[in-house]
């Protein structure tokens, strides 16, 4: 096990030199890998990579970036991923350095990744980092803004989404006490 884990690691370097913070699997055998400081598309906007696994042989299948991308903004911060859906956090993303943050939300079809919807926090304020965490469990989608401020100076906030079978809809906060 030990061998197939070294070469599983092996095939899981990305083609370009920029280190990757972390891998997160999905259950269907899919995987992200997380370079949050990639420069593409400006100092540290980032990046996230999908690999997938066919017949033990892994292959990068896509490399998501977001359109709007700007310097620090920290893109692949977080991922989780289910099935065909893949969503990304952003956490220092907002204009003007806001540090907001943001999700995106990707959707395979026919091994095709295509962003379908951008998340950002109503009435999100600077520096709430939204989006420096992300989970998902099907239709069900947690994104944790850390330093958002409704309860108290940087307390913090956990946003519940659901996918109503189009888009996710902000359904619930949990804020600390």
């Amino acid at each position: 096990h030990q061998r197939d884990a070294q070469r599983h690691d092996a095939e899981l370097q990305r083609a370009q030199d920029a280190a990757v913070d972390h891998v997160t699997r999905g259950a269907d055998d899919g995987q992200v890998a997380q370079p949050p400081v990639e420069d593409d598309l400006g100092g540290d906007a980032g990046s996230a990579y999908v690999f997938v696994e066919d017949n033990g042989v892994w292959t990068q299948q896509a490399k998501l970036m977001a359109k709007d991308a700007r310097a620090n903004d920290y893109f692949g911060i977080s991922v989780a991923i289910a099935g065909d859906r893949i969503l990304v956090g952003a956490a220092e993303a907002g204009n003007n350095n806001s540090h907001t943050g943001a999700v995106y939300v990707y959707e395979r079809v026919n091994k095709v990744w295509s962003l379908v919807q951008k998340l950002t926090p109503v009435g999100g304020t600077t520096n709430d980092y939204f989006g420096y965490a992300v989970a998902l469990e099907g239709n069900v989608a947690v994104i944790g803004a850390p330093q958002a401020d409704q309860v108290g100076f940087d307390s913090g906030a956990a946003f519940i989404y659901r996918h109503d079978g189009t888009q996710f809809v902000e359904e619930d906060r949990i804020w600390a006490s």
